[in-house]
């Protein structure tokens, strides 16, 4: 009969925590929107599970491959791949957490970036953004909205389009929101929506309705001379 001691206790103690943390983020990532960042965190998480349930197994692995040259080279070859890629992870969700939302006091726009739609449907995400977008609007009746994206493959509408019917349907007047239909990317999006601000004179009070993992792409595409002041929100839609 294997022996009990406190360094097994421990062990197995920590195995459990980080097993059961896994498993929890790995449930949330399946429930959450479908996304380039749902599905990388599906992944990691549940390597991270499996990991931890078979610790030992791993471990014995490891020592096996060790003990030839080949065996070590692949080894230092996955961790330096590993290490690169939760280095990766930890250095966007630190700039997630940067640009989290704020509270703002004055919204005189929010614009919603477009993502992809199905036909003329609207994805969960777009739908998502949209909602986001409503509820600003609704908090803000003097602000207005623009629904920026162009037509992807597969589109039959452009994004701008599918977020305008979701808004006008929801009972946001038309007058109130104006299309950006031309982009095809981050960058664009901004670009053309500060042309859009330009002529509408609003420099500043903006906030930006999109998902949590877009938040540092859409931070690195503005241009100094182009999106002012960014207001945050609740609900995925976010400022810094």
């Amino acid at each position: 009969m294997q022996k009990i001691t406190i360094k097994s206790i421990v062990r197995i103690t920590v195995q459990a925590a980080v097993a059961l943390a896994a498993l929890f983020m790995l449930v949330w990532s399946c429930c959450a929107t479908p996304s380039v960042g749902t599905v990388v965190g599906v992944v990691l998480f549940g390597a991270v599970a499996a990991c931890a349930v078979m610790a030992r197994q791993l471990w014995l692995l490891l020592k096996r491959l060790w003990s030839c040259i080949g065996g070590r080279v692949a080894v230092v070859l996955v961790s330096a791949v590993v290490a690169a890629g939760v280095g990766l992870c930890g250095f966007f969700t630190v700039q997630m957490l940067h640009h989290i939302s704020r509270p703002a006091a004055e919204v005189k726009c929010v614009i919603v970036l477009g993502c992809r739609i199905y036909g003329d449907q609207p994805s969960g995400m777009i739908w998502v953004r949209t909602r986001a977008a409503y509820n600003v609007l609704c908090e803000h009746p003097d602000a207005v909205c623009i629904v920026s994206g162009g037509q992807g493959s597969g589109e039959s509408i452009t994004e701008a389009e599918a977020m305008y019917r979701l808004l006008t349907e929801w009972g946001i007047p038309s007058h109130r929101i104006y299309k950006e239909d031309r982009s095809t990317s981050t960058e664009e999006n901004m670009e053309y929506s500060a042309e859009i601000l330009k002529e509408l004179g609003i420099a500043d009070g903006i906030a930006i309705a999109t998902s949590e993992y877009h938040q540092y792409p859409v931070r690195r595409a503005q241009r100094p001379d182009g999106i002012g002041e960014l207001l945050g929100r609740h609900q995925q839609a976010y400022g810094a």
